[in-house]
C-alpha cells in the first residue's frame, strides 16, 4: 500500500456549500489561486479570525490526485 506524507500536503479551506477555497481577496473556484497555508495551526486561526463557517481543511497532494478533506465548522 502507497503511503503520503502529510508534512508535505498543500493545505486550503473549501467552503462546503459554496464549493469555493479562501484565497486572499475572498473565494475562489481555482484551487490553484487558493491561499496555501503553512500549517494546519495557521488554518484554525483564520478561520476563527475571519468567522468563517462551513468550511473544510482539505489537504492536498502534488502529483497525485489524493485529498483529505477535514470538517473544521
Amino acid at each position: 500500500m502507497a503511503s503520503v506524507d502529510v508534512r508535505s500536503a498543500g493545505r486550503v479551506v473549501r467552503h462546503r456549500v459554496l464549493r469555493k477555497y479562501l484565497c486572499d481577496g475572498g473565494w475562489t473556484k481555482d484551487v490553484n489561486q487558493a491561499r496555501d497555508f503553512d500549517t494546519i495551526r495557521e488554518v484554525a486561526e483564520t478561520c476563527v479570525e475571519k468567522e468563517l463557517r462551513e468550511v473544510d481543511l482539505v489537504l492536498r497532494f502534488d502529483g497525485t490526485s489524493v485529498e483529505i478533506t477535514i470538517r473544521i465548522r
